[in-house]
């Protein structure tokens, strides 16, 4: 492979990675552009496995309802019967049949931690993608642009990171400064194993040129 070609190549590489990049910043954007009630509904439905097995594994306490007939004046008196709910999510009790009792607070509370974390682990994995394919695209760039591949990928990631919050403020939608430091972390990871991947691959590649010398 002679150098011009060698040249096309290496742009043609690049070119694929900031093609990867490009389709998961449309990604995010669509992701975003659902309103609060459409993004909720969304990642509802990824953790209902998670929460179909704990309910399996749980019984929440309900209120319920006695009713009393008194036969001698012929008219029926309810009485509501309410479960006494603690403020402690982390103090659990067994039925008889080996389920941990939850009031309706701690199920709830339960329930929306997992689907935050659920949220929050979607946009750390989604730009920790964006970033991954920023970082192999400048990295294989044939300019000096390429000795500051992780800077750049960083700093678009930090960029796009918060128009996309700007971006939810108009899509009924809360914009939080937290969750920009939520997406730059999914970068710093994707610069971490990036890193890592790299190291492993150079000790790799002078091993089997020790072998063969």
């Amino acid at each position: 492979m002679g150098l011009y070609d060698e040249v096309i190549f290496v742009n043609i590489k690049s070119g694929l990675f900031f093609g990867g990049a490009l389709v998961m910043a449309v990604v995010i954007f669509c992701m975003s552009s659902f309103n609060g009630t459409k993004s909720s509904q969304q990642s509802w439905s990824l953790v209902k496995p998670v929460v179909r097995y704990l309910a399996s594994k749980c019984s929440v306490e309900t209120t319920t309802k006695v009713v009393n007939s008194d036969n001698a004046i012929n008219r029926e008196a309810e009485t509501e019967i309410t479960t006494k709910s603690s403020i402690n999510i982390f103090r659990f009790e067994k039925n008889s049949k080996g389920r941990i009792i939850l009031s309706k607070e701690q199920w709830r509370a339960i329930t929306q931690g997992i689907n935050k974390f659920a949220r929050k682990s979607a946009h750390v994995f989604m730009y920790f993608l964006l970033t991954l394919f920023l970082i192999a695209g400048f990295s294989n760039i044939n300019s000096k642009l390429s000795n500051y591949y992780i800077l750049f990928s960083l700093l678009c990631n930090l960029v796009y990171a918060v128009t996309d919050e700007v971006h939810q403020i108009f899509t009924d939608r809360t914009s939080t400064v937290g969750d920009v430091f939520i997406d730059l972390f999914g970068g710093l990871v994707s610069v971490a194993v990036y890193i890592l991947v790299k190291k492993s691959l150079i000790k790799k590649e002078m091993r089997k040129i020790q072998n063969e010398q």
